[in-house]
Protein backbone atom coordinates (compact mmCIF):
# COMPACT_ATOMS: atom_id res chain seq x y z
CA UNK A 1 0.00 0.00 0.00
CA UNK A 2 0.95 3.34 -1.04
CA UNK A 3 1.79 5.83 1.99
CA UNK A 4 1.01 9.41 1.24
CA UNK A 5 3.11 11.22 3.72
CA UNK A 6 6.24 13.07 2.49
CA UNK A 7 5.38 12.72 -1.21
CA UNK A 8 5.36 15.74 -3.35
CA UNK A 9 3.01 15.93 -6.23
CA UNK A 10 4.36 15.77 -9.49
CA UNK A 11 3.72 15.92 -13.04
CA UNK A 12 1.53 12.57 -13.64
CA UNK A 13 0.62 10.23 -16.30
CA UNK A 14 -1.84 7.42 -16.34
CA UNK A 15 -3.32 4.69 -17.69
CA UNK A 16 -5.63 5.10 -20.40
CA UNK A 17 -8.80 3.90 -19.98
CA UNK A 18 -10.37 2.00 -22.95
CA UNK A 19 -13.97 1.93 -23.98
CA UNK A 20 -15.50 -0.12 -26.84
CA UNK A 21 -18.26 0.91 -28.28
CA UNK A 22 -20.58 0.33 -31.81
CA UNK A 23 -19.08 3.51 -33.52
CA UNK A 24 -15.73 2.94 -32.32
CA UNK A 25 -12.37 2.20 -34.59
CA UNK A 26 -8.73 1.69 -34.35
CA UNK A 27 -6.75 5.09 -35.10
CA UNK A 28 -5.75 5.49 -31.64
CA UNK A 29 -3.38 2.90 -32.48
CA UNK A 30 -2.52 3.63 -36.32
CA UNK A 31 -2.57 7.46 -35.36
CA UNK A 32 -0.66 7.36 -31.98
CA UNK A 33 1.16 4.07 -31.81
CA UNK A 34 -1.59 2.93 -28.60
CA UNK A 35 -1.77 -0.97 -27.80
CA UNK A 36 -5.73 -1.17 -28.00
CA UNK A 37 -7.41 -4.82 -27.72
CA UNK A 38 -10.00 -4.11 -30.41
CA UNK A 39 -10.96 -2.34 -33.36
CA UNK A 40 -14.23 -0.87 -31.84
CA UNK A 41 -12.46 1.38 -29.23
CA UNK A 42 -14.24 4.43 -29.44
CA UNK A 43 -13.17 6.56 -26.19
CA UNK A 44 -9.68 6.67 -24.41
CA UNK A 45 -10.73 7.94 -20.83
CA UNK A 46 -7.40 9.43 -20.45
CA UNK A 47 -7.64 11.80 -17.03
CA UNK A 48 -10.65 10.45 -15.06
CA UNK A 49 -11.97 9.70 -11.38
CA UNK A 50 -15.70 8.57 -11.93
CA UNK A 51 -17.18 4.90 -10.87
CA UNK A 52 -17.43 4.31 -14.67
CA UNK A 53 -13.53 4.94 -14.86
CA UNK A 54 -10.30 5.28 -13.01
CA UNK A 55 -7.16 6.62 -13.96
CA UNK A 56 -3.70 4.76 -12.43
CA UNK A 57 -0.50 6.72 -12.26
CA UNK A 58 2.15 5.08 -14.18
CA UNK A 59 4.93 7.07 -13.32
CA UNK A 60 7.05 8.51 -10.44
CA UNK A 61 6.37 7.44 -6.64
CA UNK A 62 2.99 7.37 -6.29
CA UNK A 63 2.56 4.81 -9.42
CA UNK A 64 -0.20 2.37 -9.42
CA UNK A 65 -2.38 4.97 -7.18
CA UNK A 66 -5.18 5.94 -8.42
CA UNK A 67 -6.64 9.95 -8.92
CA UNK A 68 -9.60 9.39 -7.13
CA UNK A 69 -6.92 8.49 -3.80
CA UNK A 70 -4.52 11.67 -4.92
CA UNK A 71 -8.14 14.08 -4.94
CA UNK A 72 -8.89 12.51 -1.37
CA UNK A 73 -5.54 13.18 -0.09
CA UNK A 74 -4.13 15.96 -1.33
CA UNK A 75 -7.03 17.79 -2.89
CA UNK A 76 -5.91 21.32 -2.85
CA UNK A 77 -2.22 20.64 -4.18
CA UNK A 78 -3.64 18.48 -6.76
CA UNK A 79 -6.41 21.00 -8.33
CA UNK A 80 -5.59 24.00 -6.31
CA UNK A 81 -6.48 26.70 -3.79
CA UNK A 82 -10.24 27.98 -3.51
CA UNK A 83 -11.76 25.12 -5.06
CA UNK A 84 -13.67 24.12 -1.95
CA UNK A 85 -16.77 23.46 -3.37
CA UNK A 86 -15.53 20.78 -5.53
CA UNK A 87 -16.11 17.41 -4.65
CA UNK A 88 -15.58 15.15 -6.84
CA UNK A 89 -12.75 15.67 -9.23
CA UNK A 90 -13.91 18.57 -11.66
CA UNK A 91 -13.13 17.69 -15.04
CA UNK A 92 -12.84 14.38 -17.55
CA UNK A 93 -10.62 14.34 -20.65
CA UNK A 94 -10.49 11.97 -23.14
CA UNK A 95 -9.85 10.75 -26.86
CA UNK A 96 -12.55 10.30 -29.43
CA UNK A 97 -12.59 8.33 -32.44
CA UNK A 98 -15.94 8.03 -34.39
CA UNK A 99 -15.52 5.36 -37.48
CA UNK A 100 -19.03 5.53 -37.42
CA UNK A 101 -21.72 8.31 -36.33
CA UNK A 102 -22.26 8.68 -32.81
CA UNK A 103 -25.69 8.88 -31.65
CA UNK A 104 -27.43 12.43 -31.67
CA UNK A 105 -27.95 13.23 -27.77
CA UNK A 106 -28.31 16.02 -25.62
CA UNK A 107 -26.57 16.30 -22.02
CA UNK A 108 -28.30 17.90 -19.03
CA UNK A 109 -27.41 20.97 -16.58
CA UNK A 110 -26.18 20.16 -13.60
CA UNK A 111 -29.16 21.08 -11.78
CA UNK A 112 -31.10 18.10 -13.68
CA UNK A 113 -28.19 16.33 -13.34
CA UNK A 114 -28.36 16.09 -9.75
CA UNK A 115 -32.15 15.70 -9.42
CA UNK A 116 -32.90 13.07 -12.36
CA UNK A 117 -29.34 11.47 -12.29
CA UNK A 118 -28.47 10.27 -8.39
CA UNK A 119 -26.63 13.46 -7.90
CA UNK A 120 -24.56 13.52 -11.02
CA UNK A 121 -22.71 15.94 -12.41
CA UNK A 122 -24.42 17.37 -15.86
CA UNK A 123 -22.06 18.04 -18.84
CA UNK A 124 -20.81 21.37 -20.48
CA UNK A 125 -18.10 19.96 -22.73
CA UNK A 126 -15.33 21.10 -25.75
CA UNK A 127 -14.36 19.89 -28.82
CA UNK A 128 -11.07 19.73 -30.05
CA UNK A 129 -10.68 18.30 -33.71
CA UNK A 130 -7.35 16.47 -33.76
CA UNK A 131 -8.02 14.69 -37.20
CA UNK A 132 -10.73 14.26 -40.13
CA UNK A 133 -11.33 12.81 -43.43
CA UNK A 134 -11.56 15.67 -46.09
CA UNK A 135 -15.45 16.32 -45.83
CA UNK A 136 -15.71 15.64 -42.08
CA UNK A 137 -18.90 17.16 -40.46
CA UNK A 138 -20.69 17.22 -36.90
CA UNK A 139 -24.18 17.61 -35.54
CA UNK A 140 -24.12 21.25 -33.77
CA UNK A 141 -27.58 22.05 -32.58
CA UNK A 142 -31.15 22.42 -34.49
CA UNK A 143 -31.86 23.84 -37.64
CA UNK A 144 -32.91 27.66 -37.08
CA UNK A 145 -36.29 28.15 -36.15
CA UNK A 146 -36.95 24.54 -34.95
CA UNK A 147 -39.57 24.43 -31.36
CA UNK A 148 -39.74 22.07 -29.14
CA UNK A 149 -43.33 20.87 -30.25
CA UNK A 150 -41.39 20.62 -33.93
CA UNK A 151 -38.36 18.13 -32.77
CA UNK A 152 -41.19 16.23 -30.77
CA UNK A 153 -43.08 15.54 -33.55
CA UNK A 154 -39.83 14.83 -36.03
CA UNK A 155 -38.60 12.40 -33.57
CA UNK A 156 -41.98 10.45 -33.03
CA UNK A 157 -42.38 10.37 -37.15
CA UNK A 158 -39.13 9.37 -37.81
CA UNK A 159 -38.02 13.15 -39.35
CA UNK A 160 -35.17 13.70 -36.73
CA UNK A 161 -32.60 13.66 -39.39
CA UNK A 162 -34.58 16.67 -41.17
CA UNK A 163 -34.05 19.04 -38.06
CA UNK A 164 -30.16 18.93 -37.43
CA UNK A 165 -27.87 21.19 -38.38
CA UNK A 166 -24.60 20.18 -40.15
CA UNK A 167 -20.93 22.00 -39.60
CA UNK A 168 -17.93 20.91 -42.05
CA UNK A 169 -15.14 20.75 -39.61
CA UNK A 170 -11.19 20.39 -39.97
CA UNK A 171 -7.92 19.43 -38.06
CA UNK A 172 -7.92 22.09 -35.67
CA UNK A 173 -11.24 23.14 -34.92
CA UNK A 174 -13.07 23.76 -31.78
CA UNK A 175 -16.45 23.54 -30.64
CA UNK A 176 -18.08 24.34 -27.58
CA UNK A 177 -20.98 21.80 -26.88
CA UNK A 178 -22.72 23.73 -23.73
CA UNK A 179 -25.50 21.42 -21.63
CA UNK A 180 -28.42 21.67 -23.72
CA UNK A 181 -27.53 21.72 -27.04
CA UNK A 182 -28.05 19.06 -29.43
CA UNK A 183 -24.96 16.98 -31.02
CA UNK A 184 -23.29 13.93 -32.82
CA UNK A 185 -19.90 13.48 -34.27
CA UNK A 186 -19.85 11.92 -37.14
CA UNK A 187 -18.09 9.24 -38.76
CA UNK A 188 -14.04 10.42 -39.89
CA UNK A 189 -13.68 12.29 -36.78
CA UNK A 190 -11.02 11.84 -33.92
CA UNK A 191 -11.17 14.76 -31.28
CA UNK A 192 -10.35 15.75 -27.88
CA UNK A 193 -12.64 16.47 -25.23
CA UNK A 194 -12.39 18.14 -22.17
CA UNK A 195 -15.77 18.29 -19.93
CA UNK A 196 -17.41 18.09 -16.48
CA UNK A 197 -17.01 14.74 -14.85
CA UNK A 198 -19.81 13.12 -15.87
CA UNK A 199 -21.15 10.60 -18.17
CA UNK A 200 -24.58 11.70 -18.44
CA UNK A 201 -25.67 11.71 -21.89
CA UNK A 202 -28.86 11.38 -23.53
CA UNK A 203 -29.88 9.65 -26.46
CA UNK A 204 -32.42 11.05 -28.93
CA UNK A 205 -31.64 9.17 -32.12
CA UNK A 206 -28.88 5.93 -33.03
CA UNK A 207 -29.78 5.76 -37.02
CA UNK A 208 -31.59 2.64 -36.42
CA UNK A 209 -28.72 0.91 -35.73
CA UNK A 210 -27.74 -1.47 -32.74
CA UNK A 211 -25.16 -1.81 -30.26
CA UNK A 212 -22.31 -4.85 -30.53
CA UNK A 213 -24.66 -7.14 -28.27
CA UNK A 214 -27.37 -6.96 -31.46
CA UNK A 215 -29.58 -5.19 -29.33
CA UNK A 216 -31.32 -1.65 -29.79
CA UNK A 217 -29.73 1.23 -27.46
CA UNK A 218 -31.54 2.69 -24.92
CA UNK A 219 -33.27 6.06 -25.80
CA UNK A 220 -34.23 9.10 -23.46
CA UNK A 221 -36.29 11.09 -25.55
CA UNK A 222 -38.47 11.92 -22.93
CA UNK A 223 -35.69 13.75 -20.85
CA UNK A 224 -33.74 14.91 -24.08
CA UNK A 225 -36.94 17.04 -24.42
CA UNK A 226 -36.66 18.38 -20.84
CA UNK A 227 -33.33 19.94 -21.44
CA UNK A 228 -32.60 20.69 -25.01
CA UNK A 229 -32.27 24.86 -25.33
CA UNK A 230 -34.94 25.67 -28.16
CA UNK A 231 -33.93 29.79 -27.70
CA UNK A 232 -31.57 29.50 -30.65
CA UNK A 233 -29.04 31.26 -28.84
CA UNK A 234 -26.88 28.27 -28.11
CA UNK A 235 -23.48 28.43 -30.00
CA UNK A 236 -23.51 26.43 -32.84
CA UNK A 237 -19.94 27.35 -35.35
CA UNK A 238 -16.48 27.09 -35.00
CA UNK A 239 -15.01 29.14 -32.09
CA UNK A 240 -12.73 31.80 -32.94
CA UNK A 241 -9.73 31.91 -30.48
CA UNK A 242 -7.72 34.89 -29.16
CA UNK A 243 -3.93 34.41 -29.28
CA UNK A 244 -1.17 36.51 -27.67
CA UNK A 245 2.69 35.64 -28.76
CA UNK A 246 5.27 35.19 -25.90
CA UNK A 247 9.21 34.59 -27.88
CA UNK A 248 8.59 31.03 -29.70
CA UNK A 249 5.33 30.40 -28.48
CA UNK A 250 1.52 30.96 -29.38
CA UNK A 251 -1.35 30.68 -26.79
CA UNK A 252 -4.68 30.39 -28.07
CA UNK A 253 -7.53 30.93 -25.63
CA UNK A 254 -10.30 29.18 -27.33
CA UNK A 255 -12.87 28.59 -24.20
CA UNK A 256 -13.40 29.91 -20.93
CA UNK A 257 -16.50 28.94 -18.64
CA UNK A 258 -17.52 28.43 -15.17
CA UNK A 259 -16.18 24.89 -15.91
CA UNK A 260 -12.64 25.15 -17.37
CA UNK A 261 -10.62 27.23 -19.75
CA UNK A 262 -8.87 25.88 -22.41
CA UNK A 263 -5.90 26.74 -25.31
CA UNK A 264 -3.85 25.86 -27.71
CA UNK A 265 -0.19 26.10 -27.09
CA UNK A 266 2.34 25.90 -29.95
CA UNK A 267 5.75 25.66 -28.20
CA UNK A 268 8.73 26.39 -30.90
CA UNK A 269 11.62 25.69 -28.26
CA UNK A 270 10.95 26.78 -24.55
CA UNK A 271 7.61 27.96 -23.01
CA UNK A 272 7.69 29.22 -18.90
CA UNK A 273 4.37 28.34 -17.51
CA UNK A 274 2.33 29.71 -15.02
CA UNK A 275 0.11 27.19 -12.87
CA UNK A 276 -2.03 30.08 -11.52
CA UNK A 277 -3.29 28.40 -8.78
CA UNK A 278 -5.38 25.44 -10.77
CA UNK A 279 -3.97 22.09 -11.92
CA UNK A 280 -3.08 22.07 -15.66
CA UNK A 281 -3.90 19.16 -17.79
CA UNK A 282 -2.05 18.74 -21.20
CA UNK A 283 -2.56 16.49 -24.27
CA UNK A 284 0.41 16.81 -26.54
CA UNK A 285 -1.41 16.89 -30.40
CA UNK A 286 1.88 16.48 -32.28
CA UNK A 287 5.79 17.49 -31.93
CA UNK A 288 7.79 16.15 -28.54
CA UNK A 289 7.43 17.82 -25.24
CA UNK A 290 9.82 17.61 -22.10
CA UNK A 291 7.88 19.20 -18.70
CA UNK A 292 10.90 20.15 -16.50
CA UNK A 293 9.82 20.83 -13.04
CA UNK A 294 12.99 21.39 -10.35
CA UNK A 295 14.65 18.25 -10.41
CA UNK A 296 11.65 16.40 -12.37
CA UNK A 297 10.91 15.78 -15.64
CA UNK A 298 8.66 13.66 -18.27
CA UNK A 299 8.84 13.37 -21.75
CA UNK A 300 5.24 13.54 -24.06
CA UNK A 301 4.47 11.75 -26.73
CA UNK A 302 1.75 12.63 -29.48
CA UNK A 303 -1.18 11.52 -28.04
CA UNK A 304 0.08 11.53 -24.63
CA UNK A 305 -1.85 13.13 -21.89
CA UNK A 306 -0.47 14.56 -18.28
CA UNK A 307 -1.61 16.47 -14.94
CA UNK A 308 0.52 18.49 -13.81
CA UNK A 309 -0.74 19.61 -9.87
CA UNK A 310 -1.24 22.80 -8.99
CA UNK A 311 1.40 22.90 -6.33
CA UNK A 312 4.02 22.17 -8.85
CA UNK A 313 4.90 25.96 -9.83
CA UNK A 314 5.92 26.88 -13.16
CA UNK A 315 7.08 24.01 -15.26
CA UNK A 316 9.17 24.44 -18.28
CA UNK A 317 8.24 22.89 -21.58
CA UNK A 318 10.60 21.94 -23.90
CA UNK A 319 10.94 21.41 -27.70
CA UNK A 320 8.64 21.49 -30.05
CA UNK A 321 4.91 20.74 -30.30
CA UNK A 322 1.27 21.97 -30.07
CA UNK A 323 -0.25 21.39 -26.90
CA UNK A 324 -4.03 21.48 -25.43
CA UNK A 325 -4.12 22.79 -22.34
CA UNK A 326 -6.96 22.80 -19.71
CA UNK A 327 -7.33 24.71 -16.55
CA UNK A 328 -10.13 25.18 -13.60
CA UNK A 329 -10.96 29.21 -13.55
CA UNK A 330 -10.82 30.98 -10.63
CA UNK A 331 -12.41 34.57 -12.19
CA UNK A 332 -11.78 36.07 -15.43
CA UNK A 333 -7.99 36.66 -16.56
CA UNK A 334 -5.33 37.52 -19.20
CA UNK A 335 -3.60 35.07 -20.93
Amino acid sequence: MISYKNIMLYPMKFKPVYKELVWGGSKLNSYFNRVISSDHIGESWDVVSHKKGMSIIENGPLAGSNLQNIFVNYKEELIGFGFESHTKFPLLVKIIDANQKLSVQVHPGDDYAFIHEDGELGKTEMWYIIDAKEDAKLVVGLKDGVTKADFKAAIETGKTERMLNYLAVKKGDVIDIQAGLVHAICEGVMLAEIQENSDTTYRIYDWGRVGLDGEQRQLHVGKSLDVIDFSGNMPTEIVKGRSVYNDNTSITRYISNQYFEVDIIDVNDLYMTDTKNSMHIYILIEGHIIIKSGGYQLLLNPGDSVLVPACVMSPDLLGKGVLLRSFLPMQPREL
